[in-house]
């Protein structure tokens, strides 16, 4: 078994899986144009620095997560190895000096077409920080709103929804072993909310990160559902279920907007 395959396992012991999101029937990525010499300066120097760090490995880290994937492992039922975990970081590490190579002779087409093929693989680098990962998304999102938003808008917003479900399962996969609430749980779901309901008409999808989102505000919040947080998040709930046509639940949740006491001042104030 791959390691990728059990870091996703890792990410995603205890959580609601779904199906990997695919590129639209009516969009093929070859034909797309994305011309050689497209990358400015900014974006060579830019895509280089994210990429670098994962050609270094933190070898107390890279233990350290590597017991853990092992951990995972054997929940799992799956066979595990140490060889199988050290030949994906030197499966990586070409992989990443090729992406490097890409950039530096300015062929963004295929430095996109490896990412794609390679993203698990790179996810399962020991280096695969949630703070390198956000960086080198940020870059990697930038080239597609750049090469396919302007003519593929839901294409786009397929891809964005590819990266974000990474991080936020990463995160996810942090609190579960770590224990504590990450930061960057809420504003990885807010977006995938907006990816989902307004890039893709997934409003189902958008709804349950939305209920996951009003559940975290009621835990982290000392008033709990009486908060003024957990309010505009039940409002933001109420505007998915009436944008999904769902007007029973829409009707339930302004019932129980009339009930916390900061969205009532609003209500009274009409």
């Amino acid at each position: 078994m791959k390691y990728w395959i059990v870091l996703l396992g890792l990410c995603l012991v205890g959580c609601n899986t779904r199906e990997q999101v695919t590129v639209s029937d009516e969009v093929k990525l070859d034909t797309i144009e994305i011309p050689d010499g497209s990358l400015t300066k900014g974006e060579q120097d830019s895509l280089q620095e994210v990429l670098l760090p994962y050609l270094e490995v933190d070898t107390a880290y890279a233990k350290k997560a590597n017991q853990a994937a092992q951990t995972v492992s054997e929940a799992l039922g799956d066979d595990y190895g140490e060889e199988e975990y050290h030949r994906n970081i030197q499966h990586v590490d070409s992989v990443i000096k090729q992406c490097i190579l890409y950039v530096q002779r300015n062929e963004p087409k295929r430095l996109l077409d490896l990412f794609d093929k390679e993203r698990v693989n790179i996810y399962g680098h020991p280096s695969n920080t949630i703070g390198h990962e956000k960086d080198l998304h940020y870059m990697i999102l930038s080239l597609y709103a750049k090469y396919y938003r302007p003519s593929h808008e839901r294409l786009f917003a397929e891809k964005m929804v590819e990266l974000y479900e990474m991080s936020f399962a990463h995160v996810m996969g942090l609190e579960a072993f770590g224990g504590y609430f990450h930061p960057d749980y809420i504003p990885l779901a807010k977006v995938l909310i907006d990816c989902y309901s307004e890039g893709l008409g997934d409003y189902d999808r958008a709804i349950e990160l939305q209920k996951q989102v009003c559940a975290r505000v009621e835990r982290e919040e000392a008033e709990g559902k009486a908060s003024e947080s957990y309010g505009y998040e039940l409002f933001g709930l109420a505007d998915l279920y009436l944008g999904n046509g769902d007007t029973i639940r829409t009707d339930s949740c302004i019932l129980e907007l009339r009930e916390n006491p900061y969205i009532r001042m609003l209500f009274q104030s009409e």
